[in-house]
Formats: C-alpha cells, sequence, structure tokens
C-alpha cells in the first residue's frame, strides 16, 4: 500500500489534518506513526495504550515543531475501530486513521 506524505502543516495557526497509520504486530499488539509528523512512532504490547497515547504524543512533538501549543483530537470515525470493552477491533492488519490538529486555545 502506497503511503502519500503529507509533509509539515501549512501554519500553526490553520487547523490541519493529520493521518496516522495503525498495524497491528505479531504479537497481539500495536503499532502507531504517521508520515507527516516525523519521529512519531508508538509501540506496545497492549494496543489500548498505544491508543490512549497517540493524542498526547502528537500534541508534544507538534508543538515542539510548530513553536505553539497545538490541541489534537481524534476524528470520530476511529470510534468504530473499537469494541465495547475500548479494547481496538481492527478490521485489518493496517489501517489508517485522522486527527485533528489546531492550536490550542489560551
Amino acid at each position: 500500500m502506497k503511503h502519500e506524505k503529507v509533509g509539515r502543516p501549512p501554519s500553526p495557526l490553520t487547523p490541519f489534518n493529520i493521518a496516522v497509520t495503525f498495524e497491528q504486530r505479531g504479537d497481539g499488539g500495536l503499532r502507531a506513526y504517521s508520515d507527516m509528523v516525523p519521529g512519531f512512532v508508538l509501540s506496545h504490547s497492549d494496543p489500548a495504550a498505544v491508543m490512549a497515547d497517540v493524542g498526547p504524543v502528537l500534541e508534544v512533538i507538534l508543538s515542539e515543531m510548530l513553536g505553539t501549543a497545538v490541541k489534537v483530537q481524534r476524528l470520530p470515525d476511529v470510534d468504530k475501530l473499537l469494541r465495547d470493552d475500548g479494547e481496538p477491533a481492527m478490521p485489518a492488519h493496517l489501517c489508517h486513521q485522522n486527527y485533528f490538529g489546531a492550536p490550542a486555545v489560551q
């Protein structure tokens, strides 16, 4: 599957989407990364831990990259990947989800 590299968000004042790729690991764990955010890679044997850390870790990296506080939120469609117990119900070995980034309200 070909990954489209989006590049750096155009401006810290403009809201933007962040494409995050989730891959199931052979041990049942989960890996998350984004071609758009250099250095963003999460991997853990507990998939729920990875899912919980994506937003906060993106906020730290993007805030540093852009030189201003950034707030990141998971877009609603990612909730379809969670079972009722909060565990990921991955429909395939590899999937992509979008997150929304915007300047944090001061």
